[in-house]
């Protein structure tokens, strides 16, 4: 009866044991369900994160149904002794599995972290510029402090169906992300007559959101990538 007891309390520690893991799982995925959203898609595709996100998404998936699959092994006692054997071998096949994810996970993440600053730097100020119409900057890639000196916009509003498309895409990231422009909602005034209504805090729109696009996008990776 008290190895009985024993065995009870020991698989109730190592489920104990397992809630970090759990809520590793549950905590990696919606940064990354997020991430790979944003802009229409086309901001993790830039930055060349569809990869790791596809990995992290199958770590925290892999990390929930470890801790799911040893419940039901420790706590299911109407289950046969060859059926609870098997769910262990399963279990332990997907814990080596997300160890495996996650050494891949870090090296993927090594190999892009270097080069994501600026790329999204690019991008950003690039996806603003023809949202604006001005394509023949946008080709050069300048980055944002060259963005800052230009001077603010001064021609009639036009924008062609690739303009427009630019402007959905940089006001998808500014809706999800709470945020306006690159570093400010002023960043609109270097190409646009008028600051788009997604950066506006109210029906009034006489406040723009404070926080710029390209923080909240690094603050989200961060996020995704060191739970």
């Amino acid at each position: 009866m008290s190895s009985c007891l024993s065995v009870f309390v020991l698989k109730i520690i190592i489920c104990i044991l397992h809630v970090p893991l759990f809520l590793y799982g549950v905590g990696i995925i919606p940064p990354m369900v997020i991430l790979s959203s944003v802009g229409h898609k086309n901001v993790s595709q830039e930055l060349a994160l569809d990869s790791p996100i596809i990995v992290g998404i199958t770590i925290g998936v892999t990390a929930i149904a470890a801790i799911i699959i040893f419940s039901i092994a420790a706590f299911c006692f109407c289950l046969p002794a060859f059926f609870t054997r098997i769910l262990i071998i399963i279990y332990c096949c997907v814990t080596a599995l997300k160890i495996i994810l996650e050494i891949a996970f870090i090296v993927q993440i090594n190999i892009v972290q270097s080069s994501v600053s600026s790329t999204l730097d690019t991008y950003l100020v690039g996806a603003m510029l023809k949202a604006g119409g001005k394509f023949d900057l946008a080709e050069k890639g300048i980055n944002y402090t060259e963005f800052q000196a230009l001077p603010d916009y001064n021609m009639p509003s036009y924008c062609d169906t690739e303009c427009k498309l630019n402007l959905e895409l940089v006001e998808d990231i500014q809706s999800k992300l709470d945020c306006c422009g690159i570093g400010s909602a002023t960043d609109w005034k270097k190409v646009l007559p008028e600051i788009p209504e997604s950066c506006c805090t109210n029906s009034n729109c006489d406040s723009y959101k404070e926080n710029g696009c390209k923080e909240k996008v690094e603050d989200l990776i961060a996020m995704a990538f060191t739970i």
